[in-house]
């Protein structure tokens, strides 16, 4: 459902069940959701004419050194 939702969007940490990291340890699903994030931004990115010289970053993601690097 966030992937088809039109832009401009925000993820927040309800958006994602526990399903999503079914049958993963802790440090896996924390792994797989930190990717998902940065790719959907990534991509959010991508569909841009010309990129950003800088980004606001707001939310508890922004405390998350592998998100913000």
């Amino acid at each position: 459902p966030y992937l088809a939702k039109p832009y401009p969007k925000s993820l927040d940490r309800f958006d994602f069940g526990a399903a999503m990291a079914d049958g993963m340890n802790a440090e896996d699903g924390a792994a797989l959701l930190t990717a998902f994030a940065t790719a959907a931004v990534g991509k959010a990115l991508d569909l841009l004419p010309h990129r950003p010289k800088r980004l606001v970053v707001s939310g508890g993601g922004r405390h998350n050194p592998t998100i913000m690097a």
